[in-house]
């Protein structure tokens, strides 16, 4: 009985000398499963401190009983949508399903993917990828763990670790050498294995003659430009972001995002796209306009009484547009100017001169010289939640305006920019690169444009400027001439 006794001893102690031989690091996960990390940084934007922070703590640093029957780092369930391997494992209650994956590799790709995709996770990504703490505590109030001191958890172990280096420049070079002489860091570089071929240093810099622009490397068949700091290529004919997001192994969602851009919009020959985070503030000079709050490039369709204006909208970009539908429509009433879309005082006021302009013109545009007494006008800019300002929408409003009144349609493949004043003159603008490029993606290739503005088309790309048909404008009569319809003419359904 002793002997049997004995031998149980001896069995459980050398079971748990084991046990401690194989229980894996902070340190041995960390640098098993940096490289990955940092790749997804660059391709999805998610911190790379903060994917080795949350597989750290879900995980145990891949020594939990989930992490070595599945490969799930992440604790990821199974959801109705996971048609993958599953197992079984108590969580917050008893028996959950967990996703399960052939690899650690493949619970990683996963994550990132998850964060990417899942709707409730949107927020998270305009934070860049060296701002670990709002991440950490994005994470927590989207609803990613149930801990209520979680985002604390994950800053913790950044901190502890370091782990913040690999989200900076060179950052696998950064953490093999936090304990090492500026020497050895030196010597480094970027040899430790980034999935992204790097590009050469900027040092190495050259003028492309095409365009004087300045060249830093060739990659896949594109030219990698810099400007400001930041690496950009010029699309081709037939590129989209999907296409963009395989060369450069950026996802497509952070290439637009990058750009400036949402939805499913797609860049056009010519375009100007970055590869990189932009700078949060403008270093040098630039050969390129930076857009203010409020300008817009618009084109317009009408629907009876109720005239839909599309307007490209970049009030928060530093770069491009974004396409928003702009509604006018006329009732009998008092005359009333009813504005509604989150619209600031200067567009208030670009549509209130809108109507003056339109009240010293009624005569010449067949218009009840009484409309101001007796019909009511509405202008809308849906997507409400939107703030939007600026004086270069005033010809399209007023455009809109007249189309309505007088319910002679606008044509629908024509843009325009451009202030007016109550007199009617068109003012310049900024931005009419960024304006031309937005009116591009929206499928249109005649643009109006302030007559002071053609200046600024010596300095487009060439390629943008050769698919365009530009009209320069001095007066809204111009304007009108040029972009209404004959009432007799009736809209396409």
């Amino acid at each position: 009985m002793k002997k049997s006794i004995l031998v149980a001893i001896l069995f459980l102690s050398g079971f748990g000398a084991l046990h401690a031989q194989t229980r894996q690091t902070r340190e041995e996960y960390i640098d098993r499963y940096k490289h990955i990390a940092v790749a997804h940084m660059e391709r999805y934007g998610i911190p790379a401190s903060i994917t080795l922070a949350q597989g750290i703590l879900e995980s145990d640093c891949g020594n939990s009983a989930l992490s070595r029957s599945s490969n799930n780092h992440f604790g990821i369930k199974c959801k109705s949508d996971w048609t993958g391997r599953r197992v079984f494992h108590d969580d917050d209650a008893r028996g959950e399903c967990f996703r399960a994956y052939g690899s650690v590799e493949a619970s990683y790709e996963d994550h990132a993917r998850f964060l990417d995709s899942q709707p409730r996770y949107d927020s998270l990504f305009v934070y860049p990828a060296d701002d670990y703490r709002s991440w950490a505590r994005g994470l927590k109030a989207a609803g990613y763990a149930t801990a209520p001191d979680y985002a604390q958890r994950l800053c913790r172990i950044i901190e502890e670790t370091q782990l913040y280096l690999l989200d900076r420049p060179q950052g696998e070079a950064l953490y093999a050498a936090r304990n090492r002489s500026r020497a050895e860091q030196a010597v480094e570089g970027f040899e430790a294995g980034s999935s992204v071929n790097p590009l050469t240093p900027v040092n190495e810099e050259r003028i492309d003659p095409d365009d004087f622009r300045v060249t830093i490397n060739a990659y896949k068949g594109y030219n990698i430009y810099v400007t400001n700091g930041v690496n950009y290529i010029v699309a081709k004919e037939g590129d989209t972001f999907e296409s963009l997001a395989e060369i450069f192994c950026i996802s497509a969602r952070n290439l637009r995002k990058f750009n400036d851009l949402k939805g499913k919009a797609q860049p056009v020959r010519g375009e100007q796209i970055y590869i990189d985070r932009k700078q949060k503030r403008w270093e040098g000079n630039a050969r390129h306009h930076i857009v203010t709050e409020g300008e817009t490039v618009a084109a317009g369709e009408v629907f009876g009484t109720i005239e839909a204006v599309k307007t490209v909208s970049d009030a928060f970009l530093p770069v491009g547009g974004e396409v928003l539908d702009v509604e006018c429509s006329v009732v009998p009433g008092s005359g009333k100017l009813e504005l509604t879309g989150n619209l600031g005082d200067v567009m208030k006021e670009s549509c209130q001169a809108a109507v003056t302009y339109i009240r010293s013109r009624t005569s010449e545009l067949g218009i009840d010289p009484d409309f101001h007494k007796n019909t009511d006008i509405h202008l809308h800019f849906p997507e409400g939640a939107v703030p939007k300002d600026g004086p270069s929408a005033g010809a399209a409003i007023c455009l809109c305006v007249v189309s309505a009144l007088t319910n002679r349609p606008v044509r629908a493949d024509i843009a325009m920019t451009g202030e007016i004043t109550l007199r009617g003159r068109v003012l310049p603008i900024g931005g009419i690169q960024e304006k031309t490029m937005a009116a591009l993606r929206a499928g249109i290739h005649e643009v109006l444009l302030p007559e002071d503005n053609v200046s600024d088309l010596a300095e487009m790309d060439p390629n943008v400027r050769n698919a365009v048909n530009f009209t320069a404008v001095s007066h809204m009569d111009q304007v009108l001439k040029k972009a209404l319809r004959p009432a007799k003419e009736k809209v396409a359904e």
